[in-house]
């Protein structure tokens, strides 16, 4: 991701409500949540993602990423894009969500939920750990769904997979520039919908984009304009 805190913050919240009952949870749930213990995250395991905005013509989107407002923004077909994610189990599609008190409360409760089930029973100590594991992941399963609420405009889509194997880690970037890891996530090219052309991309980029696509066999992509009435900006 861009900004590490996408994520750091949705952690830390779950964290505070941890630690708000650390007398009650066994000493090391809380600590897991610590951003630099975080499950093992970064050393054993990574989380790698790809984020969609619902809004196809966003004037933030297209300073932020499009280039200069000169690029394309592709349009994925949702249900598609989920069932095939579900299918391949090489990543999920989730709706992310921008409530801090509904990511608070919903911890509460399965904190509740697991002290219940943790006190009806004795359990060996490894399975005791196994337990406390599971309502582990099943927060962090949660926790990676919300986003701070300063960003909902963008209404944002993540595909979210696990990287613990061997299969190949590829960087991008160069010079002093901080390179980013990414991996290789296959998708069939009929959940592609639509391209927008940015609104300071150049007359031309349409027919050669329509040229492109029918030689990739993508004849059903649409392709249109943004509606943003943006000029260029003039040197002086």
């Amino acid at each position: 991701m861009n900004d590490g805190s996408e994520f750091s913050y949705a952690v830390s919240i779950v964290h505070q409500v941890l630690m708000s009952r650390w007398n009650a949870l066994p000493i090391h749930v809380a600590e897991y949540f610590r951003p630099r213990r975080l499950l093992g995250i970064g050393s054993t395991w990574r989380i790698f993602a790809a984020c969609f905005c619902s809004e196809s013509d966003l004037l933030s989107q297209w300073r932020a990423y499009g280039s200069g407002c000169r690029g394309v923004a592709i349009g994925f077909r949702v249900r598609p894009f989920q069932e095939l994610g579900g299918k391949s189990s090489e990543f999920g599609l989730v709706r992310i969500q921008y409530s801090p008190a509904e990511l608070r409360e919903t911890t509460q409760r399965m904190c509740d939920v697991a002290l219940r089930l943790a006190a009806s029973s004795v359990l060996p100590y490894d399975e005791t750990e196994v337990f406390w594991s599971e309502v582990l992941l099943v927060l962090l399963n949660f926790a990676i769904r919300f986003k701070n609420p300063r960003f909902d405009e963008e209404k944002e889509w993540r595909a979210l997979t696990l990287h613990t194997d061997d299969s190949p880690v590829f960087h991008r970037g160069s010079g002093d520039q901080e390179k980013r890891r990414y991996v290789h996530v296959h998708f069939c090219s009929d959940v592609v919908s639509q391209v927008v052309v940015g609104p300071l991309a150049n007359a031309g980029v349409d027919s050669g984009l329509r040229k492109f696509l029918d030689r990739q066999r993508l004849q059903h992509v649409v392709i249109r304009r943004s509606e943003i009435p943006l000029r260029p900006t003039a040197s002086i």
